[in-house]
């Protein structure tokens, strides 16, 4: 049975078929993919499919309106017909969630990580982010300007960072592995936007190839 992993505002939960409480009532929702081998899916909540196309690989995605309450999520290859995960998921109303399947169809090894969403406006001449590790076989990384400044640290497959602020403007940013053997590195320019909120989430497999090559993901969610 696939495992199901909850990163919820940079605290991890993990756990098998029991209740997750991810937060209930109308909510706004967000759901990606964030498999590598995963091709075309379909998210069902309580039997109805949530996503009209099937959701490719890192397609950027954009919040929608759901009914709050626990609700049975189903993650199938479309058209929904092979099965890939099941578990019961309990949102709370008029709260704000991202929902990621990640993880290896190929090993049989996927999860979910959910994280309820702080769109909270940003302080003044400051924009906001955070770091979710959606690299399966990447241990932990860290999130680091190209100077090496640490923005986000060691941080587990799995597991989101808690939103930050930075200084708006433009700056290289990058994502490496403290473990020596695998000294991957990956680095993208990105402009901070004066009072938008950003996720940046590892995406790939650390020495993979093609489009699961290891890179950086970004999500403006506000």
């Amino acid at each position: 049975m696939a495992s199901l992993l909850i990163s919820f505002m940079g605290i991890t939960v993990a756990c098998n078929s029991s209740e997750v409480d991810v937060n209930a009532g109308k909510d706004t929702l967000m759901l990606i993919n964030a498999a590598p081998d995963a091709a075309g899916i379909d998210f069902t909540f309580n039997k109805q499919k949530i996503n009209t196309l099937p959701l490719t690989y890192t397609q950027n995605p954009v919040y929608t309106l759901i009914d709050a309450g626990v609700k049975q999520v189903e993650v199938s290859i479309a058209p929904s017909v092979n099965k890939l995960l099941s578990v019961p998921v309990l949102l709370q109303s008029r709260k704000v969630y991202s929902i990621f399947f990640a993880g290896s169809v190929k090993n049989r090894n996927v999860l979910l990580v959910a994280t309820q969403d702080n769109l909270k406006k940003p302080d003044k001449n400051k924009a906001k982010y955070r770091f979710i590790n959606l690299s399966p076989n990447s241990r932990t990384l860290d999130f680091r300007l190209a100077n090496d400044s640490l923005l986000i640290g060691n941080l587990p497959f799995g597991v989101a960072s808690d939103f930050n602020q930075i200084k708006p403007g433009e700056y290289s940013v990058k994502i490496a592995s403290r473990d020596t053997s695998i000294k991957s590195t990956v680095a993208i320019n990105f402009n901070f936007v004066n009072g938008k909120i950003y996720t940046f989430w590892a995406k790939g497999f650390v020495k993979g190839t093609g489009n699961q090559t290891l890179g950086i993901q970004s999500i403006q969610n506000k």
